[in-house]
């Protein structure tokens, strides 16, 4: 049996284990539907047995001041939880799970009824306001919990506290180093002290604490910028902990104790081996049955703080402040009473924190009577505005309805000295402001805010290039809820599409862990890139790779350490020493990019007619043209110059063609067939190159011993790429092994285990299949989700992942690969999307005036590739990579009216209405959904019913005669049809107001 949170996707199965009694419990709980429930509430459990969602028990729980008000004498505080729904046996052990989780309750409520006897048993009768004798009952905290305790260890304890010690002998010798128990509880004195905790008058627990601390250490050594008055003399370390791990969750009393003894200190600091896995207080000994994410860990009180970057130690810092511990902040809605105090702690109080307080949208912080926080949240939101929001940042988890109380938060400003009790501060807000959702965007380029750690990312719906912002949120239930923390030392190398995919993998489950240490080390970072969310930039390139020490070194000659590493560069152009030369320019990093186009405008503009070749059979060979157009270089002086055989489009003569036409319009010449041999010069800056190929350009000249030559100011080289010397020089050497790539498994892991690599840096070796993948041809923000799965397998095994195949062989890839560029001309685009793997053996084209469109299907009818180009709107095109992997069947019989002549143009064909369900982001769940009703009758899908329904989908809303879609229901068996149905209609009702395109004129068929 496990206890858990409740997530969205349990509301099915909570609504089916009520039943009938669903809208009673809903009644009682004085709310509407079961979403609406879990955003209103402070938090809701679950305790499953034999699956993740075979939930026999659940219980929901709620501040709900005016309910405990109306019907009871107990104070309206958040220290008394008021049990707002519970249905099944295990009831009892949810109130002991919630006290385990929320250290400021001190007591549940709850009204008594027939279903709930068995927590009426554990709770004693309280007097009620009510005039109906309403039944209310509470239970205190130590009646269900026992009673504890802390005092002085003593030599007594020492025959208690071995067996704790021995059961964990080797993770403590691993963090504290050697240790004897009974000394150190003998040899206590002023400076150096153990404590102990008791539970019913036997002690559970230890900690060694001492005021005997270096004075210059801890500034010298780690970065404290945030405490600027934590130093030796206002600080107490301790020196040794463990905890009976059944009673974990209460050792925050022993911080407690250390403070109230040492009333003089204002921090206690532990400093702990930076890859220790498995830490007492760090989670690792948390109650059995309680999952990651209600580890009750006490280093949630501490902040964590780094090592200097000058300096090398393999250990952090954990600090944490007398204010987290000793009794919790007030927090209130502040007044114009209140502006000088605000004034004082934030120096100068922004427009809109006088703003907020002006209009009553900001809570003031309060510490023994000093202000040490506020927060400022918008006015509430409209639905008009949640709608917005909806269309560009998938929220339909978090926002109920329109009714949903949501705001945006302005500023957040809380001293470091209350990060404990940051959780309680927003739980405090919400329910002031009277608020379920806080919304942040997170603009890029802009600081991020100190607490984003307590937020969740939204994802982005199908245009994110409308809005490139992040959008962040919290709900009542997921601030109270903590993040399992990993600790371990995350560096990854290289700032591309694969990191970028790494990284969102990484910090996508933030509801139940987050990493701590995450280090993106690249020096191709522009200085104006968007301020990081969650992990830390060091700007420099990998000179060399310590595998053995677990370190790698820059060029700026720092070192940086790591637990795991992730190689996600970028290849360079294959350049040979011969084209080192003032004009040539290898189209690798951002900053030679920026070179090579400020040297065209200084200099090569400055001269009539230079001619500028660009070089390479590419995509980014072929983006280059719009570039130079934007920057005013006229387009009758570029040639595109390459080796056949069209490897940018994989040889397709349809696309080269158009492409071609295209490019001509604009002057622009094309020579395939060609390749340059070398650069030539008399002065060190390029005046022409030597080619070699047919003589097909009046540009061409030829030199009396059969030479062929082009004058030229520039030449441009994005051909064929290989790994950059500096990463082969870096990585090259025992026990990594480097081909082409840096050698890879199926799980994207070299020979050393705590080193990984992914995107056309790497290559999966041959041991793991016959056909290696070129993955610089996939989807490079798919492989460094794939990367990341597989790190997050073994740094958390608690992870629940989709695994594709078996673990080691060659990943399965179901992302195109799309690239979408401008081409020179008014509107002029070019866009096309592979699947990996995919072959076509048909074609679905339209070639007309405006825009070539071409379809590949392959032999089992699934689309494999779409092309593009002409003229076309750059919004809409990008979306057209969702029909690739789709079956040819969801293009609403496109093949058959291609037949008949009936589509004259596919692009206008594939934006009418019809398409709206199989453009829409939310399609790929209505086929997970039908698939798993497929899978309840049992394996396999004999009758093609997946393809049947997208068929039956796509027509649905498209002005098909009836007799057609009547002919496809009809063709589905009984049972057949009765899983459609279901499973469309289970569909429209979650995503009705976005699924126009589903709404069936009958919905009974």
């Amino acid at each position: 049996m496990v206890i858990r949170a409740v997530e969205h996707d349990d509301l099915d199965v909570i609504a089916a284990l009520l039943g009938v009694e669903l809208p009673d419990y809903l009644r009682r709980a004085r709310t509407s539907s079961l979403s609406s429930l879990l955003l209103t509430s402070t938090i809701g459990l679950v305790e499953t047995v034999g699956g993740h969602r075979n939930i026999v028990s659940v219980a929901f729980f709620g501040t709900r001041p005016e309910v405990v008000a109306e019907l009871t004498c107990l104070p309206a505080t958040s220290s008394t939880s008021w049990v707002v729904l519970e249905f099944g046996p295990s009831c009892p052990a949810l109130l002991a799970a919630l006290f385990q989780w929320m250290a400021r309750v001190d007591r549940i409520a709850m009204v008594a009824t027939l279903s709930s006897s068995s927590l009426a048993a554990l709770m004693a009768p309280v007097a009620s306001n009510n005039d109906n004798a309403v039944d209310v009952r509470v239970v205190e905290r130590d009646a269900l919990m026992g009673s504890y305790g802390t005092r002085l260890a003593q030599i007594e304890d020492f025959d208690d506290l071995s067996p704790i010690f021995e059961a964990q002998s080797d993770v403590l010798t691993q963090t504290y180093g050697e240790f004897f128990l009974a000394e150190l509880i003998e040899t206590r004195n002023e400076q150096n002290q153990a404590f102990v905790l008791v539970h019913n008058d036997r002690p559970i627990g230890l900690a060694c604490v001492t005021t005997e601390i270096a004075a210059n250490q801890l500034d010298e050594v780690f970065d404290l910028r945030a405490f600027p008055d934590c130093n030796a003399s206002t600080s107490a370390c301790i020196t040794l902990c463990c905890i009976d791990r059944q009673h974990e969750w209460r050792s925050k009393a022993l911080l407690e104790a250390v403070f109230s003894y040492y009333s003089s200190r204002t921090y206690v600091i532990m400093s702990l081996p930076a890859a220790a896995e498995a830490v007492p207080w760090g989670g690792a000994f948390a109650p059995q049955r309680l999952t990651a994410p209600f580890q009750i860990t006490l280093l949630d009180e501490f902040q964590l703080v780094r090592v200097r970057e000058s300096v090398a130690f393999d250990h952090v810092l954990y600090v944490c402040h007398r204010a987290t511990v000793m009794h919790p902040p007030v927090v209130t809605i502040a007044g114009p009473d209140d502006a000088a105090a605000i004034a004082g702690f934030t120096a100068t109080a922004s427009g809109a924190v006088q703003d907020g307080v002006r209009d009553g949208r900001a809570c003031i912080v309060r510490f023994a009577g000093d202000c040490l926080g506020v927060v400022v949240c918008s006015r509430r939101l409209t639905p008009a505005e949640l709608d917005a929001l909806s269309d560009h940042y998938d929220i339909d988890d978090i926002v109920a309805g329109p009714d949903t109380r949501a705001a945006h938060i302005e500023s957040v400003l809380i001293s470091p000295a209350l990060h404990g009790w940051r959780r309680h501060v927003f739980l405090d807000v919400c329910n002031l402001l009277d608020l379920q959702v806080l919304f942040y965007v997170a603009q890029h380029g802009q600081p991020v805010l100190d607490v984003h750690d307590l937020l969740v990312d939204a994802g982005h719906r199908k245009r994110r290039h409308t809005r490139r912002d992040d959008l962040l949120f919290a709900t009542k239930a997921l601030v109270v809820r903590r993040a399992h923390h990993v600790n371990a030392r995350v560096v990854v190398v290289g700032a591309s599409e694969t990191s970028q995919g790494f990284l969102s993998e990484l910090f996508r489950d933030l509801r139940h862990k987050t990493f701590t240490n995450v280090v993106l080390v690249s020096d191709d970072v522009p200085e104006d890139a968007s301020c990081p969310l969650r992990y830390s930039v060091v700007r420099g390139a990998v000179t060399a790779v310590h595998y053995a020490e677990k370190r790698i070194a820059l060029d700026s000659q720092s070192t940086v350490p790591y637990d795991y590493l992730v190689v996600c560069t970028g290849t360079e152009v294959a350049l040979s020493d011969a084209f080192r030369m003032t004009g040539v320019f290898p189209m690798d990093s951002p900053s030679i990019i920026a070179s090579a186009y400020a040297y065209i405008q200084t200099d090569v503009l400055q001269q009539p007619k230079s001619i500028v070749v660009v070089e390479g059979d590419s995509v980014r060979a072929l983006a280059i043209f719009a570039e130079l157009e934007q920057r005013g270089f006229p387009m009758q002086n570029a040639i595109w110059m390459y080796n056949s055989p069209h490897d940018w489009c994989d040889q397709d003569e349809d696309v080269v063609g158009r492409v071609r036409q295209v490019l001509g319009e604009q002057g622009i010449e094309m020579l395939t067939g060609h390749d340059v041999l070398r650069p030539e010069s008399t002065t060190n800056r390029l005046q022409r190159i030597a080619i070699k190929g047919p003589a097909t350009s009046k540009r061409m000249q030829v030199d009396a011993d059969g030479a062929m030559h082009v004058n030229c100011a520039a030449l441009l080289c994005s051909g064929k790429r290989q790994l950059s010397r500096r990463i082969r020089t870096a990585f090259a050497h025992d026990p990594v092994a480097v081909d082409r790539g840096i050698v890879v498994d199926g799980d994207f892991r070299t020979n050393d285990v705590f080193v990984y690599a992914g995107g056309p840096v790497a290559q999966i070796s041959r041991k793991c299949g016959r056909r290696p993948v070129d993955l610089s041809k996939c989807c490079s923000r798919e492989v460094g989700a794939m990367v990341a799965r597989s790190l997050l397998r073994v740094v958390d095994p608690s992870t629940v992942l989709p695994v594709a195949g078996t673990p080691g062989d060659v990943p399965r890839f179901t992302q195109p690969k799309t690239d979408l560029l401008m081409l020179p001309g008014d509107g002029n685009v070019y866009f096309r999307s592979v699947l990996p793997g995919g072959i076509p053996v048909r074609f679905l084209k339209t070639d007309t005036a405006e825009r070539l469109t071409k379809i590949g299907v392959d032999a089992i009818g699934r689309i494999v590739s779409m092309a593009v180009c002409g003229q076309v709107d750059v919004a809409f095109v990008e979306q057209l990579s969702r029909v690739v992997s789709l079956p040819v069947s969801f293009l609403n019989g496109a093949d058959d009216r291609l037949a008949k002549d009936q589509i004259p143009d596919l692009i206008p064909f594939l934006t009418d209405h019809w398409a709206t369900p199989i453009l829409h982001d939310r399609l790929p769940s209505l086929i997970q959904l039908i698939r798993d009703k497929i899978l309840e009758r049992g394996p396999g899908d004999s009758n093609g019913l997946v393809g049947k329904v997208a068929e039956l989908v796509s027509r649905s809303s498209s002005g098909i005669e009836t007799g057609e879609i009547d002919a496809l229901v009809r063709s589905l068996t009984v049972d057949d049809r009765s899983v459609v149905q279901n499973a469309l209609l289970d569909h429209i009702v979650r995503h009705e107001r976005h699924l126009p395109g589903l709404i069936w004129r009958r919905p009974t068929e």
